[in-house]
């Protein structure tokens, strides 16, 4: 099959029923190489399918270090609420991806749980906006916490009492 039509079959099928996700993902995954994975992506994106990108995409992750790759990972596990997945790729592989891209898509989402951004933001020195966020949408007490059990850096507690007083 031309993969043209390999990606406007697997895009139906996910229109049909949404149950052919893991038999797309697994078609997708052994034509990586044939189909490409930015179109196998605009093909996902196209009928809505955030946890097929994050399923895709985390058997690929590992491999690349593709910055469009990791951000669409970061923005489909953001969206799917895999959070855990987020801190990963944050922490794991801070070349990967462009903090600022990612910074935006986090803030966009206005997660639950802030963990995610507080990582983003330790790890690229952005204290000050980092407390502002936090400060902003009543994590306070994530604050504390980022102080005494996160900070890897002791620069980063005069900034953030800085902007506390601040605000």
């Amino acid at each position: 099959m031309e993969p043209e039509q390999c990606l406007a079959c697997m895009q139906e099928m996910l229109r049909f029923n949404r149950q052919n996700l893991q038999i797309v993902v697994n078609v997708a995954v052994q034509n990586l190489q044939k189909l490409g994975a930015g179109n196998i992506v605009k093909m996902l994106e196209s009928v809505g399918s955030f946890d097929g990108i994050f399923f895709f995409l985390g058997t690929v992750i590992n491999s690349t270090t593709d910055k469009e790759v990791h951000h669409k990972y970061i923005e489909a596990a953001a969206k799917c609420g895999q959070l855990r997945s987020i801190e990963e790729v944050i922490r794991g592989k801070r070349d990967c991806y462009d903090p600022i891209k990612v910074k935006d898509i986090l803030l966009e989402l206005k997660l639950t749980d802030p963990k995610p951004i507080i990582f983003l933001c330790d790890a690229h020195q952005q204290y000050d906006e980092l407390t502002r966020y936090l400060y902003k949408n009543n994590f306070s007490k994530y604050i504390e916490v980022y102080l005494f059990k996160v900070c890897q850096n002791l620069q980063a507690i005069p900034i953030v009492l800085g902007t506390l007083i601040d605000l």
